[in-house]
């Protein structure tokens, strides 16, 4: 990479996830709205990614649960991958596709597979990954519910089950709402398509109920959807270790299974411990309100690589609610500093949140919590909520057609 002039401004963004392509777009947006007012402005913007797709998360239990006559991975992944690259052409971003390896914000570069890259402003967004919780054996015995091919690779092995063993049973660890909403699709996809017994399935949560960070009313319904559907809940099991097949709680109790399925928690991006930043005892970056990181105030820091605190001893969850929102945030404060403005303070948005509970059946929490709705207008929101991003980072025509192609696809494990 050639080294930055300094005449031109360069902000450099790490993470095509949902908060590295959301700061990105709108940094784009703000650098075209700006040369209309003065054609002398310019910006350079590049994000770096390992991938050139943004993976879609929130449908990423469809892929695991899809039905056994779609044998074309491609088509599966191309479900739930956005194509970064139409995204930011839109806005006319600039994409590297390598590996970060470091980030030295003394003398603002970034290092990569592909080489070093100067930046003038960087924004930290590269996601989060697995996380164990010191559980002995649980990294070697599950599989982790967290990429693209760990969804197909639980499609794949009780697919595989079923075919060599007449009584199959799974263990998802986790009944916060990703292993809520693996576990009800499994479920649903099983008596939808196997023509024989259902395999067993059970929910293993070490708080006291299923999704825990809800109020009583959203728990009650989603543990009454869970029952109807024949899932088996196990609240309060604190796993201590895995073993072949196994887990085991600190009571000794034991709980076997063909396959264990881990959903039970993410930790920020092991990139962050070669980011040059003092990292906090959660292992992430310490920003202020503006996202700002505490040390550096050219480096932003969003999604689940940023410590925000919203409140005495309270900070924001790690979502992609919550990196969706703070990339616009992060981007305008940058264009902010450029502009030498003041900066803007994040503020935690409550839009509600939407479980799916398996089929065209869901749960809606309105913002507030207060309030739930429940069934098919659950899922019909899921789809809603779905195009909406779709549409913020692709065209018009790519989002309608990403979104129907996926609806289909993923529809076919849903009850006639």
């Amino acid at each position: 990479m050639q080294q930055n002039d300094h005449t031109t401004q360069k902000v450099v963004i790490l993470g095509a996830g949902f908060g590295g392509l959301s700061a990105a777009i709108e940094l784009g947006r703000l650098k075209k709205r700006r040369r209309k007012q003065n054609s002398q402005f310019d910006l350079e913007i590049i994000v770096i990614d390992r991938n050139d797709f943004q993976l879609f998360t929130p449908d990423l239990y469809e892929i695991a649960s899809a039905a056994k006559d779609i044998t074309d991975e491609k088509k599966l992944k191309q479900a739930v991958c956005i194509d970064v690259r139409i995204g930011l052409g839109q806005e006319s971003v600039g994409f590297l596709k390598a590996v970060i390896e470091s980030v030295d914000p003394i003398n603002k570069q970034v290092l990569t597979s592909k080489g070093e890259v100067d930046y003038d402003y960087l924004i930290v967004a590269p996601g989060s990954e697995p996380f164990y919780f010191g559980i002995s054996g649980m990294a070697e015995h599950s599989i982790p519910f967290k990429w693209i091919q760990d969804a197909v690779t639980i499609r794949s092995t009780i697919q595989r089950l079923m075919e060599e063993k007449e009584q199959v049973h799974v263990i998802v660890c986790g009944a916060g709402p990703a292993g809520v909403e693996l576990a009800a699709e499994l479920r649903t996809m099983c008596e939808r398509i196997m023509s024989r017994q259902c395999f067993g399935l059970t929910l293993v949560e070490g708080r006291g109920t299923v999704l825990p960070q809800f109020n009583e009313r959203v728990q009650r319904a989603g543990y009454k959807r869970l029952r109807q559907l024949g899932i088996i809940v196990k609240s309060n099991f604190v796993i201590t270790h895995a073993e072949e097949g196994k887990v085991i709680s600190k009571t000794g109790e034991t709980l076997t299974g063909d396959l264990i399925i881990w959903t039970g928690g993410v930790k920020a991006s092991s990139l962050l411990e070669h980011s040059g930043v003092t990292l906090t005892p959660r292992g992430q970056i310490a920003v202020h309100n503006t996202l700002q990181s505490q040390q550096f105030p050219d480096v932003f820091v969003i999604g689940d690589a940023a410590e925000c605190q919203v409140a005495d001893g309270v900070y924001t969850p790690m979502t992609a609610h919550e990196a969706v929102h703070q990339g616009p945030v992060a981007a305008r404060n940058v264009f902010h500093l450029l502009q030498r403005e003041s900066l803007e303070a994040y503020h935690v948005k409550d839009e509600g949140f939407v479980i799916t509970m398996g089929g065209k059946n869901g749960i809606v929490v309105l913002p507030g919590g207060k309030y739930i709705v429940k069934g098919v207008i659950g899922w019909f929101m899921r789809q809603y909520v779905d195009f909406r991003h779709f549409r913020t980072v692709l065209p018009f025509m790519k989002a309608c057609t990403l979104w129907y192609s996926g609806m289909k696809m993923m529809s076919k494990n849903d009850p006639e």
